[in-house]
């Protein structure tokens, strides 16, 4: 396949088979292609390589797509203390449909987003706990290839709920947020930015926790 590494060609197989399978649409799929492999004319030839017919790929001289990018302002916080009950716009999470679920605002749970240092920059993470304060357990949650959605922050709430305090990094926050990055983007943006920049910003997550003695104890792993 066009010289892609392994996540790289991973990703795009995995999205070639949601495509065929009709979870995904043409465009969805060829914007996809494109952000990860940097050009139309690869993406051409990636998709050729994945099976596709030519009536279904771009022109190789095709424009690279538009970013839809937001750019919102990521807030600042900083220890558990600084954490308030409940967010605006509290409410079910969009498309949830585990029993599981727990929304946003959910009654003895506090949420926030908080920043910790990592590698000379700041990391943003979601961060959900019990109200009531006390020494307890700690868990990193790490988020999937589409970077730190509401059903990520649902799992941390779910964590939450079962006694924890879950911290959720958002792994583009180099990239100002996952908010801050087209949606189709993403996979191809956390690919490039490599394993160990990842594993760099879990551990400086893991530290933030441990920072948290009155809240973490001993538990924290």
């Amino acid at each position: 396949m066009t010289q892609l590494g392994k996540f790289e060609k991973y990703l795009v197989e995995e999205f070639f088979d949601d495509y065929r399978a009709g979870d995904m649409s043409q465009d969805a799929f060829i914007r996809r292609v494109a952000f990860i492999t940097g050009s139309m004319a690869a993406a051409s030839s990636t998709m050729l390589q994945l099976g596709c017919t030519q009536e279904e790929v771009p022109h190789s001289t095709d424009p690279m797509p538009n970013s839809k990018a937001s750019s919102a302002q990521l807030p600042r916080a900083g220890n558990p203390g600084d954490a308030t009950a409940g967010v605006a716009n509290a409410g079910p999470v969009p498309g949830a449909k585990s029993p599981l679920s727990v929304p946003e605002g959910a009654s003895a749970l506090v949420t926030a987003t908080v920043r910790f240092p990592s590698d000379g920059t700041e990391i943003s993470a979601y961060l959900a706990r019990p109200e009531e304060a006390g020494a307890g357990p700690a868990v990193l949650v790490c988020h999937e290839n589409r970077g730190l959605t509401p059903h990520i922050q649902d799992v941390a709430r779910r964590f939450a709920k079962a006694g924890y305090v879950a911290l959720a990094p958002d792994l583009l926050s180099r990239e100002r947020g996952t908010r801050s990055v087209d949606a189709d983007a993403v996979p191809g943006a956390l690919t490039r930015a490599g394993v160990g920049r990842h594993v760099s910003d879990f551990s400086a997550g893991f530290d933030y926790l441990r920072s948290w003695v009155s809240w973490t104890g001993s538990g924290s792993r």
